[in-house]
């Protein structure tokens, strides 16, 4: 039999880790003595010890550890190794999209305010999520559904002889009945006032109605071959163009915004150009 500290130097354990362990029971002594409680582990138990030591070294979590203790050491091991590949991999697509953010696009981000005028519109619109988990799992099923009905919307409105009679866009506009909901829109602009439309298509809302005209800060960035954010940020486009907007509320120039309108598309020598506009109010 060992004493703890002997247990310890011959593992590789702090008598601390030993006694943490215990109470965990990870790494229950032998035998503990009932009158001055010392603990006295045997030559048995030393696989079991740095076994611990070995994969709590690697980060395992104590609970997986026990479960490679009494179950299936090899297949805990591996399961934790993939475990953290993925966090790995999850960690380094979130290093590279913070220098994509912080070396920017290949142009900067300018600014113009010019007048608009009113529209007809015919869009698609979609809740989107807010809640972490909802974001991880329904985002990209959900854009996928609003672009396709958004051509299938542009077919109805062709079939109804109201072609959209110019690019589209899309926009964000906060949720009157539910301040912590964003809806995005995909529109289409329009000659004439919509015709009836259905009111959903693909199970994704169909709205209709017209944009006022007014006055609107255009926010323009030139990004070379790939106008894609950073994956889980927002587009450095729309970052300058909220510092812009701070800087003119704090001038007095602007009291509130609007929603966002966001377009996407590929200058006369393929380079691809973002460009957000919020209304002036």
């Amino acid at each position: 039999m060992l004493t703890i500290g002997e247990f310890a130097q011959v593992t590789g354990l702090t008598i601390k880790a030993l006694r943490h362990y215990d109470a965990r029971g990870l790494l229950v002594p032998a035998e503990i003595d009932p009158v001055s409680r010392r603990r006295r582990y045997s030559g048995g138990q030393l696989h079991d010890a740095v076994l611990v030591k070995a994969l709590r070294s690697a980060g395992m979590p104590v609970e997986s550890v026990r479960h490679a203790l009494q179950q299936d050491p090899a297949g805990a091991v591996e399961r934790f190794r993939n475990e953290v590949a993925a966090a790995r991999a999850a960690q380094d697509r979130a290093l590279a999209a913070a220098s994509r953010l912080l070396t920017g696009f290949d142009g900067e981000v300018t600014f113009s305010e010019c007048e608009v005028a009113a529209t007809h519109v015919a869009a698609i619109v979609q809740r989107l999520p807010t809640d972490e988990q909802e974001m991880q799992t329904a985002a990209t099923a959900a854009e996928d559904e609003a672009i396709h009905a958004y051509y299938e919307l542009f077919s109805v409105l062709e079939q109804a002889g109201c072609r959209p009679d110019g690019p589209g866009w899309t926009q964000f506009d906060s949720v009157d009945d539910d301040p912590d909901r964003v809806e995005m829109s995909l529109c289409w602009p329009l000659p004439d006032p919509a015709p009836r439309l259905p009111g959903q298509l693909d199970g994704v809302t169909v709205r209709s109605g017209a944009r006022p005209a007014g006055r609107e800060l255009i926010a323009r960035m030139d990004c070379g071959e790939d106008a894609q954010a950073p994956e889980g940020l927002p587009h450095p486009a729309l970052v300058a163009l909220m510092a812009e907007l701070a800087r003119r509320e704090a001038r007095g120039v602007v009291r509130d915004i609007g929603s966002v309108r966001q377009f996407v598309a590929p200058d006369r020598n393929g380079r691809i150009i973002v460009q957000l506009a919020v209304p002036l109010i």
